[in-house]
């Protein structure tokens, strides 16, 4: 099961704007979603390269993992999460 991971701040704008629609996504997908602050897991952001907020990584395997910076629209999301727009 894929693992999707948004990144997120709670100074930031974006990052609030683009929350309700993953959360949105997220009863429609199989997968498993999480909020993640990153002044709240900064070891884990920075094992990921987290370096702009919102960013998401998606988790195809447990060896492979997938990392977009910024707010996408909900087709691009979609995108990256099926390993569409690599």
């Amino acid at each position: 099961m894929k693992t999707v991971m948004i990144f997120t701040a709670s100074w930031c704008g974006p990052c609030k704007m683009y929350k309700p629609m993953v959360q949105a996504l997220a009863k429609e997908f199989d997968y498993d979603f999480t909020f993640l602050d990153v002044e709240q897991v900064p070891d884990l952001a920075a094992f990921y390269g987290i370096r702009n907020v919102p960013s998401t990584v998606v988790h195809d395997s447990p060896e492979s993992f997938r990392v977009r910076p910024g707010a996408m629209t909900r087709p691009n999301l979609i995108n990256f999460i099926e390993g569409f727009n690599q």
